[in-house]
């Protein structure tokens, strides 16, 4: 975690983590791949690296003056540090100043993480 202070006070974070994923499930990949019928492993399984930044917030007292922007290159320099190679976060769709902070900084959309409120009427089996 990396913090940013204004006058003593603090007025922004970020939170990132480096997650490894051991290669050593190669029979799971296997069995995956042939149950699915598929040429490609399935992501799920695929032995990988990544970083990821939990959150990321700047007070709106600061916004606009590159808080952000220094906060974010903190979390990469220490997960590059961390031999990560790919980095990945969410961002709710409805936040259209937050969606439009990550791309400035080089995020693009990869996948589409979707929601569905649970309608408690639905009868039970």
């Amino acid at each position: 975690m990396f913090v940013a202070e204004w006058d003593e006070q603090l007025v922004g974070y970020i939170d990132v983590w480096a997650s490894y994923h051991p290669s050593h499930h190669r029979a799971l990949r296997y069995f995956m791949r042939r149950l699915l019928g598929r040429r490609l492993t399935p992501s799920i399984v695929q032995p990988r690296h990544i970083g990821w930044v939990e959150d990321c917030y700047v007070s709106l007292l600061v916004r606009q003056q590159g808080v952000g922007q220094a906060l974010v290159q903190a979390g990469l320099v220490w997960l590059q540090a961390q031999s990560i190679k790919r980095v990945e976060l969410a961002v709710l769709a409805a936040n259209r100043g937050g969606t439009t902070f990550r791309e400035k900084q080089g995020f693009a959309p990869f996948r589409l993480l979707m929601a569905k409120e649970m309608d408690s009427s639905l009868p039970l089996y």
